[in-house]
């Protein structure tokens, strides 16, 4: 398991461009908890393990929602407007 420091979790959050409600009821993570890993703060966590595993869960969010958002920008804008419903 990577270690994501430097406030590497914050970084994908802005490059995503997702805000932290938007965030938080996608992944069921509490927004004091994200902001908390967002500034690598382990206290408001039960053990090291629960901070690992909650870090590890939103860095694998972003990214799929990074891999999401290129391969959306690859579609025409005619086509992408009719796979939305």
């Amino acid at each position: 398991m990577s270690r994501h420091g430097d406030q590497d979790i914050l970084k994908q959050r802005i490059k995503c461009k997702l805000e932290l409600d938007h965030v938080s009821k996608e992944t069921g993570i509490s927004p004091k908890l994200i902001r908390a890993l967002e500034m690598s703060d382990r206290k408001p966590f039960s053990s090291v393990l629960s901070y690992k595993m909650t870090e590890q869960k939103l860095s694998s969010y972003y990214t799929i929602k990074l891999t999401g958002t290129q391969k959306e920008s690859t579609i025409p804008p005619f086509i992408r407007s009719k796979l939305g419903g």
